[in-house]
């Protein structure tokens, strides 16, 4: 004979208190824990949440007595429905749907499936009632936020970047050597050539990466904070987003709304900013300018190198790997967008500073659908809880 749970139709909402006091859930060491399994993508969790809605009103499972009134839930909606005392949870963790019988009688697998099917077919008796359901609802798309990912690799380089320039440059040897210190030298130079071949890629990625961070600010800017005006009009936007940066800048208290002041193009962040993207074609074109790059001089005869002091050719090669993305022009480089950066903030109305400034530290912002309006929906952790229990 089929649980009393199978019979969907039957389902009733039970208060969470009663819930917890008829069947209290336990979980014994060595025992298996309740019946429990998850939704499959026939039933996804906004047709179940629509439906359980429609049928039941408002959650009302106990998890719901627990979360905050923001999206950083661990279960962000519960619904406990019964039959005859026998009870079920439905619950939205942050994966697939859930659900968790709590009942005196053998659930089987036989019975749950019956279940699903029974209530996969009773969504679609009821779809009006659920599409109806779900209109009420904000639809809010999610896009990457390219600065806040752009601001994550550049720490994490920098962070390489410092671990890089721990390592020694080896004292050279000379002449005797002993085995001891060729023992002690080799794997220093071994060190030293690994660190400068890590520093030369992560300050030529830095280098790259620093005007880029600084455009994809003003970028972001300029997407949160246009006048509706310039919002609505496409080409007018797109042809925004088109004009040279420094062009950009200037332009953000006339295109945007927020700010107290016009940025000063004599400011020195203004200006510093302005140096860091003028080189940056030399380096995203691969530009050859010997002047620029000149780190070494060396004399020929025929094809006999003869150099000018005593320093190992080893080392001239591998002090070579990073001139013109030495570290401290790495650093210079962004110190002067991280500057820039906060001048412009500096430029806007403490009001609108105060939400601009969380929308750069989160790697998803919300878009509504409908409206147009932006959000923050998500936090930048994200978490997941799992309740097991088995017979190990």
């Amino acid at each position: 004979m089929p649980h009393p749970l199978v019979s969907v139709a039957d389902w009733k909402p039970i208060a969470a208190h009663l819930a917890m006091q008829s069947h209290k859930p336990s979980f014994t060491p060595g025992e298996p824990g309740p019946p429990s399994w998850s939704a499959s993508d026939r039933l996804p969790p906004v047709l179940l949440y629509c439906y359980l809605k429609a049928r039941f009103g408002p959650p009302n499972g106990f998890m719901m007595l627990l979360r905050t009134r923001s999206s950083d839930n661990l279960i962000h909606w519960h619904w406990c429905v019964e039959v005859d005392g026998h009870v079920l949870n439905v619950w939205a963790p942050s994966r697939a749907t859930e659900f968790i019988v709590h009942s005196p009688a053998a659930f089987t697998d036989a019975d749950r499936d019956q279940l699903m099917a029974d209530l996969t077919a009773d969504t679609v008796r009821r779809s009006k009632d659920i599409s109806a359901e779900k209109k009420r609802l904000e639809p809010w798309a999610l896009f990457i936020n390219p600065y806040q990912r752009l601001d994550v690799c550049v720490s994490e380089l920098l962070a390489e970047l410092d671990r890089v320039d721990q390592v020694p440059r080896p004292e050279a040897l000379a002449m005797p050597v002993t085995k001891a210190a060729l023992d002690e030298y080799q794997p220093k130079l071994q060190a030293w050539q690994h660190a400068q071949f890590s520093s030369g890629r992560i300050c030529t990625s830095l280098r790259m990466m620093a005007p880029v961070l600084g455009e994809a600010f003003v970028n972001l800017l300029l997407f949160v904070l246009a006048k509706p005006d310039v919002r609505k009009d496409k080409r007018l936007y797109e042809d925004l987003l088109r004009r040279a940066i420094d062009v950009r800048v200037r332009g953000l208290h006339l295109n945007c709304v927020g700010f107290a002041r016009g940025v000063d193009a004599d400011h020195q962040a203004f200006k510093d900013f302005h140096t860091v993207m003028n080189g940056r074609n030399d380096l995203l074109h691969g530009n050859v300018d010997p002047q620029r790059l000149y780190f070494d001089e060396v004399y020929f005869e025929g094809t006999i190198p003869v150099f000018p002091d005593n320093e190992p050719q080893i080392y001239r090669f591998l002090r070579g790997l990073t001139k013109h993305v030495e570290p401290e022009a790495a650093r210079k480089d962004l110190a002067a967008v991280r500057s820039f950066i906060e001048y412009v903030l500096s430029c806007l109305t403490p009001e609108v500073r105060q939400n601009v400034e969380p929308m750069l530290e989160v790697p998803q912002i919300g878009v509504r659908k409908d409206t147009g309006r932006l959000g923050l929906l998500f936090g930048s952790v994200v978490a997941e809880s799992f309740a097991y229990n088995d017979n190990t």
